[in-house]
C-alpha cells in the first residue's frame, strides 16, 4: 500500500507545473496557506455560515436529508447519518475512509488521473478533507445526502478528494453545496470527486457553486459506471468567480449505462463584475473512446461572451441558451445524455 502511496505522489509532483488542457492557468501555491484555527463557533460567523450553507442548498436544520457533512475551510465539523438511515449509507472524512478500509485505495485516483494537471496534482500533494459516502447494496435513499464545503477566511484555499460509491442495486440523490460567507473576496477551491457507480445503482449529483467573485474554482470530476448503471449530473453556478474550469467525464464500462449532464450558468450585476472566463462541458465515453456525441460536438467549441463574461462549452449539446440584457443576468443551460 505505501509503494501504492508513493507512486501517486511521485506521479503529482511530475504534474505541479502541468496547466489545464483548457481555460485559463493560474499559480495554486498562491493561495496555499495555514489555516488560522479550527472550525469556529463564534456566534455571529456561525449564523453567516448558516446563511450561506442554505443558499448553496445545504439545510443546517437537516430537514428531510438522509445524511450531512459539513467542512469549514481545512476543519471538519460534522459528518452523520440520520438514525432511519443507520445501515444504509455511510459518510465520513476521506481520511477515516482510508483508514478503515484498505480496498478503498484501490479507488483512489482511479476515476481521475492524479496527474491531470497541477490542480489535481496539488490536491493529492496539499489535501486536507474531503467525504466519502457510500450507498450500501439494495439501499433505497427516499430522502438526499447533503454536503457543504464551506470558506470562511479571505485569500484561502480548499484542497479536497471525494468518492462516492454506489453499490450494486441502490439508489440515492447527493445535493453537494460549495460557498463562502460573504465577507470572503478572493481565494482557491480544488476539488477531486470520483464516483463508482456499480451494477444496476442509480445515483442523482448535484452540485451547487455560490463561490465570491475573485475566487478561482478547478473542479475535477469523474464517474465510473457498470452494468444498467445511472448517473445524473447536474452543475448550478450562480454567481461570478474569477475563473472557472471544469470538465467532467462519464465512464459507461458496462452494457446498459446510462448517464446525463446538466449545466446551468446564471449571471448577476454583469456589468460590476470582473472579467469572469469559464470553461465548461463534459465528455462521456465508452471504455476509452468517445462514443456518443455527434460529430460536430468533438471538434467544434461553442463560445459566447457578452461585455467581460465569457462562456467556453466543450464536446457538448447545447439545447437553451437565453440572455437578459434588461435585467443584467444570463442563464446558460446545456444537457448531454449518453447511453450504451
Amino acid at each position: 500500500m505505501r509503494s501504492l502511496q508513493t507512486q501517486i505522489r511521485e506521479r503529482a509532483k511530475k504534474a505541479l507545473a502541468l496547466p489545464a488542457a483548457f481555460g485559463p492557468d493560474f499559480d495554486p501555491a498562491l493561495y496555499l496557506k495555514e489555516e488560522t484555527g479550527t472550525g469556529s463557533t463564534d456566534e455571529d460567523l456561525s449564523r453567516r455560515m448558516k446563511e450561506a450553507a442554505l443558499l448553496s442548498g445545504f439545510d443546517p436544520e437537516e430537514r428531510n436529508r438522509a445524511g450531512s457533512y459539513l467542512q469549514q475551510n481545512e476543519t471538519v465539523l460534522y459528518e452523520q447519518v440520520g438514525r432511519i438511515y443507520q445501515g444504509q449509507v455511510e459518510i465520513m472524512t476521506i481520511e477515516k475512509a482510508l483508514e478503515k478500509y484498505d480496498w478503498l485505495w484501490d479507488y483512489w485516483w482511479r476515476a481521475v488521473p492524479v496527474d491531470t494537471d497541477k490542480y489535481t496534482a496539488y490536491t493529492e500533494l496539499y489535501q486536507k478533507g474531503g467525504y466519502f459516502i457510500r450507498i450500501l447494496p439494495g439501499a433505497q435513499l427516499d430522502l438526499p445526502i447533503q454536503s457543504c464545503l464551506l470558506q470562511s477566511e479571505n485569500e484561502s484555499s480548499q484542497r479536497v478528494h471525494n468518492i462516492i460509491i454506489a453499490e450494486e442495486g441502490s439508489r440515492a440523490e447527493v445535493i453537494s453545496g460549495c460557498t463562502t460567507i460573504p465577507q470572503v473576496k478572493t481565494g482557491m477551491h480544488l476539488g477531486v470527486s470520483e464516483f463508482f457507480i456499480k451494477k444496476g445503482a442509480f445515483l442523482s449529483f448535484t452540485m451547487v457553486h455560490n463561490w465570491a467573485e475573485e475566487f478561482h474554482v478547478r473542479p475535477r470530476s469523474a464517474a465510473i459506471l457498470e452494468e444498467n448503471a445511472t448517473f445524473i449530473n447536474n452543475y448550478l453556478l450562480l454567481k461570478p468567480v474569477r475563473s472557472l474550469q471544469s470538465n467532467p467525464r462519464a465512464v459507461l464500462q458496462g452494457k446498459g449505462a446510462k448517464t446525463r449532464f446538466n449545466s446551468i450558468i446564471t449571471m448577476q450585476n454583469m456589468d460590476q463584475s470582473p472579467f469572469c472566463p469559464i470553461d465548461a462541458g463534459c465528455k462521456i465515453a465508452q471504455a476509452s473512446n468517445i462514443f456518443w456525441l455527434p460529430e460536430k460536438a468533438n471538434s467544434t467549441l461553442s463560445k459566447f461572451v457578452y461585455k467581460r463574461f465569457n462562456i467556453s462549452i466543450r464536446t457538448a449539446v447545447i439545447d437553451y441558451f437565453d440572455l437578459h440584457p434588461f435585467s443584467r443576468w444570463c442563464l446558460y443551460q446545456h444537457t448531454v445524455n449518453g447511453i450504451t
